[in-house]
This record gives structure tokens, C-alpha cells and sequence, in this order.
């Protein structure tokens, strides 16, 4: 989840589950961060529900698992956390 939507989520990034991305594998950032900028711009972040939010995100990691060919074990996770709601 990105620390950006901290606020519209009631909580503050700080307390925001988060997973360490070593500087070898900076390229997941960079997926995610282009992937939600097109479906959530920041200009319209602070309009958007926590359900909106949650759903954009399981889109994206679904996406992004999907283009990898269904072989990336980072995206898969991450999708089938949010899919199965684990986090609330």
C-alpha cells in the first residue's frame, strides 16, 4: 500500500504494514508506484475511498502478477493478501 493514501485509510504511514524492497530490487517500487499514479493520480487521491484505494491496489498487483506471466512470487503475494482482505 503507498504511504500516500495513509489519511484517506484513517491511519498514518507509520503504522502502514510495509516490506523491505532491497536496492537490487528497486524495480517493484518503480512498478507499483507507476501502476497506481495511473490508476489513482495524486491529484485525485484525497477524493477516493478506502474501498476505492484497497480495490485499485488489488487491480494493480493483479496486473503487474499477470505481466510478469503469472511467475513473479512478490506480485503474487502481495495480490493474494489484498484479494483476501488479510490486512483488515
Amino acid at each position: 500500500m503507498k504511504k500516500r493514501f495513509a489519511s484517506n485509510l484513517n491511519t498514518t504511514s507509520g503504522r502502514m504494514l510495509s516490506i523491505f524492497i532491497s536496492k537490487y530490487h528497486y524495480h517493484y517500487h518503480y512498478q507499483i508506484t507507476q501502476k497506481m499514479r495511473k490508476k489513482i493520480p495524486y491529484q485525485l487521491e484525497k477524493s477516493r475511498t478506502k474501498n476505492q484505494i484497497m480495490q485499485a491496489h488489488i487491480d494493480a498487483y493483479g496486473e503487474l502478477w499477470a505481466e510478469s506471466g503469472f511467475a513473479d512470487e512478490y506480485w503474487e503475494f502481495l495480490y493474494k493478501f489484498a484479494k483476501t482482505k488479510q490486512y483488515d
